[in-house]
């Protein structure tokens, strides 16, 4: 065929093409358009992301969520497209704070949540701590009393850079058994037990300046023994023991930067107290806890944008209570605890909080020990 010919032909092709179309060989000199792929293939929500079957760089993009997920040959790892630069409360770097070793303990531990590994010593706290709460900005962790002795303090360290807390303030009264949660700004402290066996109200503080908590606004059931998870306008409440000393199966919310009181948002699987919970901006998963006196090694999760009961997840690497969590908005890491025939442990377990599936051991902390506080921020 002359040059001439070939010319006319492809100009025949080019005519029959639509904007955003490629022109693709079909073999034996034969010329098309087709339509451009995307490289991304699309699910509905993430429980369709398949399990098996996955190459390292296949791409999905999660309609339900508005998330871009990406598999690195073992897990699939996702981003919030619309609002990636707001995740500040998250980071890879994962602090555990305090617990019980024998007695409340001052030890700060870290490790990266990206990859399976031990803990490594950070620093020390201002005053010994157990079953407190930890908040994040992304660069500074804040931790709320803990303390048997129910003295109120706040204190704070530079997730960057390791080293000794610092005091920050005092809450309007010393707590045990309280969770936190933050919106990167806010940090906020959850129910909690006052000296002498009654329940608190909420506090905030704002993590980026130092100062004392201000009152906030009360749960929708007065609760401690619980943990609180945020998609970065709630905070999600999960069990915990009542008024009525006995766990709660009621998963609560409340609005994080406001002085409105928390709400019901679903129940557990069971009534719970003493549980973790991990989450990314889409699901909450929550984690271990005791039922009618006993560790558990189940998890369930929520959707935290439709009000609904929890649904199963899969089973933690051991029954455990008295374990806290923490994530990266990818990976969630269960800490120590008190298993079944033991004082205290030092496992590390983690979850793709995207997947639905049993958790794997992720490594060791530095010191086995039961009701220590978590956070997560940035590495540097």
């Amino acid at each position: 065929m002359s040059n001439a010919s070939n010319l006319s032909t492809l100009a025949n092709v080019l005519d029959d093409g639509t904007s955003g179309q490629v022109l693709t060989s079909q073999g034996s000199g034969v010329l098309t358009f087709a339509d451009a792929a995307s490289g991304v293939t699309t699910y509905a929500d993430t429980d369709s992301l398949p399990e098996s079957g996955n190459s390292a760089g296949d791409l999905a993009y999660v309609t339900a969520n508005t998330s871009l997920y990406h598999h690195n040959g073992t897990d699939w790892y996702g981003v919030e497209l619309s609002s990636f630069a707001s995740l500040v409360w998250y980071g890879d770097r994962a602090l555990i704070t305090g617990g019980k070793t024998g007695t409340a303990s001052g030890e700060i531990s870290y490790f990266d949540i990206t990859t399976t590994g031990n803990a490594t010593d950070f620093g020390d706290t201002v005053a010994d701590v157990e079953t407190a709460a930890s908040v994040s900005n992304g660069t500074r962790g804040v931790t709320a009393d803990g303390s048997i002795s129910y003295t109120g303090n706040i204190e704070y360290v530079t997730i960057a850079n390791t080293g000794n807390a610092s005091d920050f303030g005092d809450l309007l009264q010393g707590l045990y058994y309280l969770s936190g949660a933050s919106n990167g700004t806010l940090g906020l402290f959850l129910g909690g037990l006052i000296s002498g066996g009654s329940y608190s109200g909420n506090q905030y503080i704002t993590i980026a300046t130092a100062g004392n908590a201000t009152s906030q606004s009360n749960l929708h059931t007065p609760v401690f023994r619980t943990q609180a998870v945020s998609n970065g306008t709630k905070a999600f409440i999960g069990g915990g023991k009542s008024a009525a000393s006995t766990y709660e199966n009621t998963i609560q919310q409340i609005t994080i930067d406001t002085s409105s009181s928390g709400t019901d948002f679903g129940d557990l699987t069971a009534a719970t107290g003493r549980i973790a919970a991990v989450s990314d901006l889409t699901r909450a998963v929550f984690g271990g806890g005791q039922v009618s006196g006993s560790g558990v090694n189940t998890m369930s999760y929520i959707t935290m944008d439709t009000a609904s009961n929890s649904t199963d997840f899969g089973d933690l690497t051991d029954s455990v209570f008295r374990l806290s969590g923490t994530s990266n908005a990818t990976r969630g890491v269960f800490c120590g605890g008190f298993p079944s025939g033991n004082t205290h442990t030092d496992v590390i377990a983690y979850i793709t909080i995207a997947t639905a599936g049993n958790a794997a051991d992720f490594g060791n902390l530095v010191t086995s020990t039961d009701g220590p506080s978590a956070t997560s921020g940035a590495a540097s």
